[in-house]
């Protein structure tokens, strides 16, 4: 097989501006090769005309690491570039339990190496009426689909299955911080302060403030026995 010092993902329907490789490209560049390193950034949305819808939403400070990889993804897969080295560490051990396959790019790199989010976009992220995957640009369904994700679904059962993954494959090359973090997801603390610190003080997080802050109560019910996050 080819091998690049890039790669990057492409969906037929989306619209990349200009600027979109060569951008990713000279922030990769400033940083090592040789370690594990991925690029992602704000995408537009567009109706099907590629008229402008909004922007994905977000802070202006979005930050980084495994803590949030673990409960969140950032990384939209049509945004992505990454380095040979990133390419290289996910193809050596595919997993066979994940949720989405950029999710599981975001989690590796944060966990091997640097992950830059750029807070400006490069790609128009066209949504159609039959996406199967898509954003809501509302506020009422933004909100709606935070509600029956947090009431209805199963995923705390689904973020741990994929944390189980990440421990098969890379526990034992993890670094000491990222494999301590892991651990502590996976696994419920013994007792009631060890519980209580957990809560307030988990490297675990969401990037926006309300859901970090449901994450946190969903967390407090599930260490009670009452409900999973």
């Amino acid at each position: 097989d080819s091998e690049s010092d890039y790669y990057a993902f492409c969906d037929q329907d989306d619209v990349w501006l200009n600027s979109k490789i060569s951008r990713a490209i000279e922030k990769l560049s400033e940083l090592e090769e040789d370690t594990a390193n991925m690029y992602c950034s704000k995408k537009t949305i567009v109706d099907s005309a590629l008229n402008e819808v909004g922007k994905n939403s977000g802070s202006n400070k979005v930050f980084p690491s495994f803590g949030n990889a673990l409960v969140e993804n950032i990384a939209t897969g049509c945004t992505i570039v990454i380095n040979k080295a990133t390419r290289d560490l996910i193809i050596k051990h595919l997993p066979k339990n994940i949720i989405m396959h950029d999710w599981w790019i975001y989690i590796v790199t944060s966990a091997f190496g640097n992950v830059i989010y750029d807070n400006e976009s490069y790609i128009l992220y066209r949504q159609h009426q039959t996406n199967v995957v898509g954003v809501s640009t509302s506020f009422i369904g933004k909100w709606g689909k935070r509600f029956r994700r947090f009431k209805n679904n199963n995923s705390r059962e689904l973020l741990k299955a994929q944390a189980l993954e990440i421990s098969r494959i890379y526990m034992k090359e993890l670094p000491l911080r990222e494999k301590n973090i892991l651990k502590g997801f996976i696994n419920k603390p013994c007792n009631f302060l060890s519980r209580v610190n957990y809560v307030f003080e988990s490297p675990v997080y969401r990037q926006k403030w309300l859901d970090n802050l449901a994450l946190k109560i969903l967390k407090g019910l599930w260490l009670a026995g009452r409900s999973p996050y």
